[in-house]
C-alpha cells in the first residue's frame, strides 16, 4: 500500500504528518520532496536511484531488505534517468508492505497511478482550499486534513489518519 502525504500549499506541515504515520507503523519511507523526512527519521536511507536498478534476485532482496529494514527510500535526480525502473521498485515495496510518501506540494505525477491512500493537508484560507481542491481533484477519495497548529494537535491528527489507514 502506498500512502501519499501532500500538502496544499508550504509548511502546513506535510513533512511532519509523514514523519508521524512512518514513525508510527512498521513501514518504508519514500521522501519525493527535499529530504527532510529522510533526514527527520533518521533511520537508514537508499537512494532510490541505486536500487531501482537492481535486477533478478537481487533486487528481490533488495525489496524484501527495504521492508524489512524499514528504510528510507530518496528520490533523486538521478531517478529521472530511468523513472520507470524507480516507480516500479516503490510499487515493487509498496506490493509487499505499506509505504508513506512525503510528496510535498507538488508530487511527481508518476507516482499518482501507485497511491492507493492520498492525504492532503491544508489550510483555511483562499490559496489553501485553491490547492485543496486542485490536490483532491488528482487524488479522489483523499483524506483532508488541516494543517494542525502545534506539535500535539500535529501528533493526534497523523494517529486519527493512521486509524482511518491501518485499522
Amino acid at each position: 500500500m502506498l500512502v501519499l502525504v501532500t500538502g496544499a500549499k508550504g509548511g502546513v506541515g506535510t513533512t511532519t504528518m509523514a514523519l508521524h504515520l512512518a514513525r508510527g507503523e512498521k513501514v518504508v519511507a519514500l521522501d519525493l520532496a527535499d529530504g527532510q523526512l529522510a533526514a527527520r527519521l533518521e533511520r537508514a536511507t537508499w537512494p532510490l536511484a541505486d536500487a531501482a536498478i537492481l535486477e533478478g534476485a537481487r533486487r528481490r532482496q533488495a525489496v524484501n531488505n527495504a521492508v524489512k529494514r524499514r528504510v528510507t527510500l530518496l528520490w533523486t535526480p538521478e531517478c529521472a534517468v530511468a523513472p520507470d525502473k524507480a516507480w516500479s521498485f516503490v510499487r515493487a515495496v509498496a506490493d509487499r508492505g505499506a509505504l508513506i510518501a512525503d510528496g510535498s506540494v507538488d508530487p511527481p505525477t508518476d507516482v499518482d497511478d501507485l497511491v492507493d491512500v492520498a492525504v492532503i493537508l491544508s489550510v483555511d484560507n483562499p490559496v489553501g482550499r485553491y490547492h485543496q481542491r486542485r490536490l483532491a481533484d488528482r487524488y479522489p477519495g483523499a483524506i483532508v486534513v488541516d494543517s494542525p497548529a502545534s506539535r500535539r494537535e500535529a501528533r493526534a491528527a497523523a494517529r486519527d489518519v493512521a486509524a482511518r489507514i491501518f485499522r
